[in-house]
C-alpha cells in the first residue's frame, strides 16, 4: 500500500531505491505476494511486542533497530527473502528469551513452533527449552539426556538441574 501511494506522489526515485530487488528464480508475482506478506509478518511482529495482548508475554523482547521504520521493513523483507521465507513458514526467535533480530530469527513451519512452544519451561523469569536450561542452569555433570530421563521420573526442575550425575541415592517421585 505504501509503494503505491509513494508512486502516486511521484516518489518513484525513492520507492526504487527503497524496493528490494527481485531474484532471478522468482517470477513478479510471486515476488510481490511475497512481498505484500512479508510486510504483514512485520507488522506483526511489531504489534506482538508493542501490544500487552500480543502472544509475546515478555516485555523485555524487543524488534532490533535494524528491523525499525521503512527502511527497517526493508531490511527484514530482504533477510526473509534471503533466509528461507515461504508462505507456509511462520517467524520464530532461536533464543525464547532473544529479541526479534536477524542472529536470532528464523522461519520454521508451524508444527516445528508448536513443538518447541511445548517444550518450553519457565524457570527464573524466564521461558527456556530443556537444551537451554541445561546449558545455563544444571551442574556441569547433568547433559541433556540425563535431565531428560529424570524429568520422566518425575523429578522437580530444581533438583534435576542441581543434582550432580552419578549421585544414586534412591529416590522416587510420582
Amino acid at each position: 500500500v505504501e509503494a503505491r501511494v509513494q508512486v502516486r506522489r511521484g516518489e518513484t526515485q525513492e520507492l526504487d531505491q527503497a524496493r528490494p530487488q527481485r531474484p532471478r528464480e522468482m517470477t513478479d508475482t510471486e515476488f510481490v505476494r511475497k512481498i505484500l506478506k512479508l510486510a504483514d509478518r512485520w507488522w506483526n511482529m511489531h504489534r506482538r511486542v508493542n501490544n500487552p495482548d500480543g502472544s509475546v508475554t515478555h516485555s523485555k523482547i524487543k524488534v532490533c533497530e535494524e528491523w525499525h521504520g521503512t527502511k527497517g521493513r526493508q531490511a527484514f523483507v530482504e533477510w526473509s527473502l534471503n533466509n528461507g521465507f515461504d508462505f507456509h513458514l511462520v517467524l520464530d526467535r532461536r533464543e525464547n528469551n532473544g529479541d526479534y533480530s536477524p542472529n536470532n530469527c528464523q522461519w520454521i513451519t508451524q508444527k516445528e513452533n508448536v513443538s518447541k512452544e511445548l517444550r518450553t519451561i519457565e524457570y527464573e523469569g524466564g521461558f527456556y527449552t530443556q537444551t537451554e536450561l541445561v546449558k545455563k542452569f544444571a551442574h556441569p555433570s547433568v547433559n541433556l539426556p540425563c535431565f531428560k530421563g529424570r524429568r520422566m521420573q518425575g523429578w522437580p526442575l530444581e533438583e534435576a538441574l542441581s543434582r550432580p550425575k552419578g549421585n544414586y541415592r534412591a529416590r522416587h517421585y510420582g
